[in-house]
């Protein structure tokens, strides 16, 4: 499961959480809102340009989902960091 927490391309003026503003949009399609305390892991979507999209939080830590379920079709994100929870230092999967 996965949960987008900020959205740095955001429509401000869209209802939210939707596509044009995707703060507290939750997945896969089936996630139970309920679950969403099981977010732990930080990650952060991006462009091939570098551009930060979207941050969120995943209850797998280096799970793909966020990114193939909605970065990649709803906003063309093209990869995924996540936090490296020894380091902190952030890593591109």
């Amino acid at each position: 499961m996965w949960i987008i927490t900020v959205d740095h391309i955001a429509d401000f003026d869209a209802d939210f959480p939707s596509n044009a503003n995707a703060v507290g949009m939750i997945g896969p399609a089936d996630a139970n809102p309920a679950d969403a305390g099981k977010c732990i892991y930080p990650f952060k979507m991006y462009d091939d340009d570098h551009n930060l999209y979207y941050e969120g939080k995943s209850s797998e830590h280096g799970s793909f989902d966020p990114l193939d379920d909605f970065g990649e079709p709803n906003a063309g994100a093209a990869y995924i960091k996540y936090r490296n929870q020894i380091s902190g230092v952030w890593e591109i999967l």
